[in-house]
């Protein structure tokens, strides 16, 4: 009996070892800047009495010390909706009248970066890393009837992070925006 006693209290002891290792190593990795970009997406009231649909913003920022390389960024919705980027820029503009006249049911809307060599900075120690955003729009597909007081939006975000193995990384982040028909 005290010989289990003491295997017990042993397996106990082990199983915190591990644990503190573990939270460790973790603390370790932030302080040399070892870490995984902050990856989010949030949803934000609609601005004015007339306007309709919904903004979101995709927000990227990287405290590892390494820089990040964008590959593709993908933003999935209910097929009644469509997703655009949300900027003055003519060219987006453009792509967004594109991406609603071509639209399938249900199709995604995909940034394919492969070709742009979209890099994120590091960030050295005690110092706030690099940020980029992506501002979206959410509007009705076409004569659709959305009824909805929320729309849904999936982001899936591939990335390199430019190591010594440029190890790709995918990450999926998920948001409710208020829509307004």
């Amino acid at each position: 009996m005290i010989t289990l006693g003491s295997a017990v209290i042993a397996l106990a002891a082990m199983l915190v070892a591990v644990w503190q290792a573990h939270i460790a190593k973790q603390q370790a990795d932030a302080t040399l800047g070892d870490v995984t970009p902050l990856i989010f997406l949030d949803g934000r009231k609609f601005e004015g009495p007339q306007s309709t649909g919904g903004r979101a913003s995709l927000t990227l920022v990287n405290q590892n010390r390494r820089d990040i390389r964008l590959v593709e960024v993908e933003f999935q919705t209910d097929a009644a909706i469509v997703v655009t980027v949300d900027t003055g820029e003519m060219r987006d503009i453009i792509a967004a009248a594109y991406q609603k006249s071509r639209k399938d049911e249900g199709a995604p809307l995909i940034i394919d970066l492969r070709e742009k060599h979209h890099i994120i900075q590091g960030s050295s120690i005690g110092v706030a890393g690099s940020r980029l955003s992506i501002p979206l729009s959410l509007t009705r597909f076409g004569k659709r009837i959305y009824t909805q007081e929320t729309a849904g939006i999936t982001a899936i975000v591939r990335y390199l992070l430019l190591d010594a193995r440029h190890t790709e990384q995918v990450v999926e982040v998920f948001a409710t925006v208020p829509f307004r028909s």
